[in-house]
């Protein structure tokens, strides 16, 4: 017998797919509901899992697979690797948090799939200086994932948002502006369910530039409106220059935010490092070829090294 708490969850989550004035109803265990004006009838069947398998009569599926084929994260995923373009010689730059220091995309995805908080929405911000590769390696992350995803080895996708001179308030502008390019099946009032359910996770790229306010407190405060439906699960990525935000004080002012909303969410920093000697000299083998590294070799150690290894 299916909790009630879960079945209300179940109607909010389909409400979103569902036609504007239309009701999601439940009769005994069958679900039914209209979109694009055709009526889906489907039947909740118990799992071992909080929420049901759903047999749709051809098929039957983990809540999870049913809400990530109304999305047709499939196509998505395809639809990413073709709108966003492969980085020319990308070097996947070191990172470190206070757990330890790897690859970044590594690491991102360690972040945000493995041990996620119990009762509590994970939110990774990912900081550097400027130019030292946050965007390329988001960029790359989400083409990564989504070929992943494409091929039947990873169960989530990562949604880019180039949130670059844009205000927060409008993050569902900007939302809806990427799933539009995307050609998404779904619109952006589905996002906060997909990633409740783990079936996506945003990344806001440009954090700092969106946002506008000066203080770590304004920050989280706009934040909180899309923290908010989140109902504590899931992950967000967010990106950020080093110099916006003082880390030193973010935890407390995360944690009076949440304190004042109802919010629960676990801050978990990761910085992007200078690059290595070695991953200098392997980009200049990239780019420039084979005498790349004889080129630039030179220079570091020198009173030059700093521009090079940002």
């Amino acid at each position: 017998m299916l909790r009630t708490h879960v079945l209300n969850e179940i109607r909010r989550d389909i409400a979103t797919f569902a036609d504007i004035g239309t009701s999601v109803e439940l009769r005994e265990s069958e679900l039914i509901w209209i979109r694009q004006r055709q009526e889906h009838r489907v039947v909740l069947r118990d799992s071992d899992s909080l929420f049901p398998n759903v047999d749709t009569g051809s098929a039957s599926l983990t809540y999870r697979n049913y809400l990530a084929s109304l999305a047709d994260l499939k196509d998505l995923a395809q639809a990413i690797l073709t709108h966003i373009p492969q980085t020319p010689n990308f070097i996947d730059p070191m990172a470190e948090d206070s757990k330890s220091t790897g690859n970044a995309q590594d690491m991102l995805l360690e972040r945000t799939h493995d041990s996620l908080p119990l009762a509590s929405t994970r939110v990774v911000f990912l900081h550097g200086n400027a130019g030292i590769g946050k965007t390329s390696t988001l960029r790359e992350l989400t083409r990564r994932q989504a070929r992943n995803y494409s091929l039947g080895s990873a169960n989530t996708v990562f949604l880019y948002l180039d949130a670059h001179g844009k205000g927060l308030t409008q993050l569902e502008d900007v939302m809806a502006r990427a799933l539009q390019d995307l050609r998404a099946r779904f619109t952006y009032h589905s996002v906060a369910a997909l990633t409740r359910r783990r079936c996506v996770v945003p990344i806001v790229d440009g954090f700092d530039e969106l946002i506008g306010p000066s203080s770590a407190r304004e920050a989280f405060a706009n934040l909180s409106l899309f923290l908010a439906q989140l109902d504590r699960d899931g992950a967000i990525i967010a990106s950020s220059r080093s110099s916006f935000i003082d880390y030193s004080t973010l935890h407390e002012k995360a944690a009076e935010i949440a304190a004042g909303k109802d919010l629960s969410y676990e801050i978990h920093p990761i910085e992007v490092v200078k690059w290595t000697n070695e991953a200098v000299l392997r980009y200049a083998d990239l780019r420039l070829g084979a005498d790349g590294r004889a080129a630039i070799a030179p220079l570091l150690g020198s009173s030059v090294e700093s521009l090079v290894c940002k």
